[in-house]
């Protein structure tokens, strides 16, 4: 059961990483940011972009993981 919890909570953390991603991408459109600025916003947006649909695909996969786990327990009568 753990298992389950630990993939469910991995896949929402990607889901708030990816917010995340989402609002320093929109930093980069606000007017009279010097090129430094966009490019570190550039920089912080893709990595928790990239990081947070790791850790979503990671999340889901182990949520289905245990999943099929618990059942496959359930069947054998454990």
């Amino acid at each position: 059961m753990w298992k389950l919890f630990c993939g469910i909570g991995v896949a929402l953390l990607g889901v708030v990483a990816f917010m995340f991603s989402l609002q320093y991408g929109s930093l980069l459109t606000a007017s009279g940011n010097d090129p430094a600025i966009r490019d570190r916003y550039n920089f912080i947006s893709a990595m928790f972009g990239y990081g947070g649909l790791a850790m979503l695909i990671v999340g889901v996969g182990v949520t289905i993981w245990a999943i099929r786990r618990m059942n496959a327990a359930s069947r054998r009568g454990e």
